[in-house]
């Protein structure tokens, strides 16, 4: 597994090496101190594939390893999550890998639904970013190997992921909710898909048991908690976790949008007051798959690991 060192790649290590029989490789950059030495196998870039001594008898491979940010260009974008993508599900195909499971985004449908009208897995795809693109690019370039090959594929786009570990725009609210304390977003209605990070390992580990999921074989999935929410509601529950007095105010999001442009902060706004939903009843429907682990018990156990390394 690729990206073994991130945030959801030590929670997918892991649970397999928790619940799998099978031997679990992870791929890291660096030694991880939340993995077992045992498992881990350093590559410092997986573009150097010529030198990279490929197990043997590997059955699965789950890539998730990408680059989200930092780059200034679609060329970057386009050698680090296609180009690297394609080289490794090529050497995996020849290695007789018989699953390639990719961890794509939501970014590929787009930015933004309108309220109540959900992306869906067989949505035109319109992704507006550089990352969104090139992970649209990664995507068709799997679908086109697995056409003509006797590895399958299977895309997962999740929308935001939390939990414990989390760092990035969660980890930012979270700070939010803690420190400030009075917020303004109570006239926000939106309703926004989010995924507990419990609820994405279940998900690839059933992706990768072939005989639990074979309908998974080239296909595309979104996959959420199945409790879209509004940005004021998440507030709430993160203040509840965390055992915050929070209180929203009311500003009109027009005027919020405002000064967002003023401050060059526009596409954080959009995110914060803006609805991004995805339906999930293809990954229901064909792989009676459904959440293990509610929002709010996500964010609890999340609250309980930041105080128990407190102290």
């Amino acid at each position: 597994m690729t990206g073994a060192g991130g945030f959801v790649g030590i929670g997918v290590v892991s649970s397999l090496l928790k619940d799998s029989e099978k031997e679990v490789v992870a791929i890291v950059r660096r030694r991880v101190k939340a993995l077992p030495d045992h498992c881990q196998l350093e590559l410092l870039d997986i573009s150097n594939l010529d030198e990279f001594n490929f197990p043997d008898d590997v059955e699965i491979v789950i890539h998730l390893a990408a680059k989200i940010e930092g780059l200034s260009s679609y060329d970057e974008f386009f050698q680090e999550n296609v180009t690297k993508t394609e080289n490794l599900a090529t050497l995996s195909q020849s290695k007789g890998v018989k699953r390639f499971i990719f961890l794509s985004s939501l970014k590929v449908n787009g930015e933004q639904t309108k309220s109540g009208e959900a992306f869906f897995a067989d949505s035109t795809p319109r992704p507006e970013d550089f990352y969104g693109i090139s992970k649209y690019e990664a995507e068709q370039r799997l679908l086109a190997l697995a056409s003509k090959s006797a590895m399958d594929v299977v895309i997962v786009r999740p929308p935001l992921i939390y939990g414990v570990g989390v760092k990035g725009n969660f980890a930012l609210l979270v700070k939010l909710v803690k420190k400030v304390k009075v917020l303004p977003f109570r006239s926000i209605k939106n309703f926004r898909s989010m995924l507990a990070l419990e609820n994405l390992v279940d998900f690839i580990k059933l992706c990768a048991d072939i005989k639990r999921s074979p309908k998974a074989k080239n296909e595309i999935f979104l996959i959420s908690d199945d409790e879209d929410i509004s940005t004021g509601d998440l507030l709430k529950k993160i203040a509840g976790a965390y055992q915050v007095n929070l209180r929203l105010f009311y500003v009109p999001h027009a005027l919020m949008s405002f000064f967002a442009r003023i401050l060059g902060r526009s596409s954080l706004c959009l995110r914060l007051c803006g609805s991004l939903q995805a339906d999930i009843s293809k990954t229901r429907n064909y792989l009676g798959w459904k959440p293990v682990i509610t929002m709010e018990d996500q964010l609890m156990k999340m609250a309980q690991a930041e105080s128990e390394e407190l102290n």
